[in-house]
């Protein structure tokens, strides 16, 4: 997302003060679309999520379809053709920045992937019943060595594979809210931190000059 942001900022040049806003609300939209991704593998509220980040028309558009993430970068896709069409970018910086996007989209459909693929309801009983079994039979293993001390040494045996098991089914999906579950909201955070950063830097004049009269010569 950082490397999107930062190609379309530098490498796209602008006329007017509206071409650069225009740029500069692409370039917040590769933030939200981050934001879309975190909200689609959380199957969170868009309302409390995304409002405030889309225009009134952008939110009643994806309000209307499921795959948030994707017509965002349909958004991003069409801005991207049409600097192109303006010539403002050449045909390899256009298919570069499209490879950008794509790798976003690949990790969503990775992120998804893991999401909507639970562990196998006959491995986890499977599991369950191997473990039960191998937890009763352990006693009888060290009732003559260790006589009283096979009370805490199976005790500790036991704590230890039914833990495992338990991890197993805590990163099963990473993606919640619970404790152990990945911080997205801090990933999110942070890249639209980096992004509000990178529109508020300042270039240098002579920098920018030969980026405008470049004409797309990327």
């Amino acid at each position: 997302g950082r490397i999107l942001a930062r190609n379309i900022y530098f490498f796209i040049p602008t006329k007017t003060d509206k071409d650069r806003e225009t740029k500069l609300d692409y370039i917040k939209l590769v933030g939200t679309l981050v934001w879309a991704i975190k909200v689609h593998v959380r199957k969170e509220d868009l309302e409390t999520e995304l409002k405030n980040l889309l225009t009134p028309n952008q939110f009643i558009e994806l309000q209307q379809i499921q795959q948030r993430p994707l017509r965002i970068a349909n958004w991003l896709a069409d801005y991207l053709i049409r600097m192109y069409e303006q010539n403002l970018i050449n045909y390899r910086f256009l298919i570069e920045l499209n490879q950008s996007m794509d790798r976003i989209l690949e990790a969503m459909i990775a992120c998804d992937r893991i999401a909507s693929t639970p562990l196998p309801k006959a491995y986890s009983i499977h599991l369950k019943h191997l473990l039960l079994i191998y937890c009763l039979s352990v006693p009888f293993t060290f009732v003559e060595e260790l006589n009283w001390l096979t009370v805490p040494a199976v005790g500790v045996i036991t704590f230890s594979l039914l833990g495992i098991e338990e991890i197993g089914l805590e990163i099963e999906n990473p993606f919640g809210n619970d404790p152990n579950d990945l911080p997205l909201e801090k990933f999110c955070y942070i890249l639209q931190s980096d992004i509000a950063e990178l529109i508020e830097y300042e270039s240098q004049s002579s920098f920018d000059q030969i980026i405008n009269e470049s004409s797309g010569k990327v």
